[in-house]
């Protein structure tokens, strides 16, 4: 307001000069006076606009100070696919430890999720054996069928055979007997003279090479054995057999039969601590292994026996009808 009244004066007292200077007529004034008049109405009609405008931008940026910054593009957020398991008695695993050190007899019921083994405190089954990696191994389900896989431990994982199970060795096989180890390192199946070379990587027998060839070989401790393992308590008798035989094809009779390739065999002969395979050398880890009703695994000092709830219930079943 301040600012027309002294632009109108100014606009006054020009046209007062003018008047006295030139001497003019009140017609010429009066054009000075219109002019001034018509100058202020100008100035206010564009005054109100300016202050609107510096009210809105000011309001504006208020407004944008306080609302959160818009990103120049989403987030971006990571897929996760999860499928919620349908829990029943066919996904459900049941773990009994078969040795009493150092762990003690426990019982441990593996759901759909599956479980992770090992040392460390995050782990589902936790070990408390020096021999045992931080995370060990690993139990998955897939389709109502559960999964044995070594997750690159020191010491390895070993699934056990069957009482009297025979199994075709094969090159850089790792095998447990008692808590005697050795490894298939080299070996000749076809050819007059086929053999089996193997060496002992731990045990009283630890950097000993054994060459095995046609006639069957048994491993124990009984001195009568062809490989005796005097000094190892854990090691039976007799404990396995080594032996090499020829291919064999199941009848005509019978289509169920598969055929049996030519090579070495070790078979268990109802051991006490068992033969066991090392799913993977030491630092790698392993495939998944499908885990069957009564199969035996071993992690450290320990074995599980694993029972599949389903089956445990038609067993229960049976007996008592």
């Amino acid at each position: 307001m301040l600012p027309d009244c002294i632009l109108a004066c100014i606009m006054l007292g020009f046209s007062m000069y003018t008047y006295e200077l030139l001497g003019g007529p009140a017609l010429e004034h009066g054009a000075y006076l219109l002019l001034a008049l018509l100058l202020v109405v100008i100035w206010r009609a564009q005054a109100p606009c300016l202050a609107v405008d510096d009210a809105k931008l000011a309001w504006a940026e208020a407004d944008t100070s306080k609302a959160p910054p818009t990103p120049s593009k989403p987030a971006a957020q990571r897929a996760v696919n999860y499928e919620a398991p349908v829990e029943s008695s066919s996904e459900k695993l049941l773990l009994t430890s078969l040795v009493d050190e150092p762990v003690g007899s426990i019982r441990i019921l593996v759901g759909p999720a599956g479980a992770y083994g090992g040392r460390l405190n995050k782990n589902e089954i936790i070990l408390e054996d020096s021999v045992v990696s931080r995370v060990h191994f690993h139990l998955s389900c897939v389709r109502n069928a559960f999964y044995l896989q070594d997750c690159g431990s020191t010491t390895g994982t070993f699934l056990y055979l069957a009482p009297r199970e025979s199994r075709l060795l094969s090159m850089h096989d790792h095998i447990k007997i008692g808590d005697t180890e050795f490894r298939v390192v080299d070996a000749s199946f076809h050819g007059k003279c086929p053999y089996l070379q193997i060496k002992f990587t731990k045990g009283p027998m630890e950097g000993i090479t054994q060459r095995i060839g046609v006639s069957l070989v048994t491993i124990g401790r009984r001195t009568s054995c062809t490989l005796c393992i005097e000094n190892d308590v854990t090691v039976s008798g007799t404990h396995c057999t080594i032996e090499f035989r020829t291919a064999t094809s199941g009848s005509s009779s019978t289509d169920d039969e598969d055929e049996s390739p030519s090579g070495f065999y070790l078979t268990d002969l109802a051991s006490t601590n068992g033969t066991g395979f090392r799913l993977s050398p030491s630092g790698l880890p392993s495939e998944k292994t499908r885990l069957h009703h009564g199969d035996v695994f071993g992690v450290g000092c320990t074995r599980f026996l694993v029972h599949h709830a389903n089956k445990l219930q038609d067993e229960l079943a049976t007996r008592i009808a």
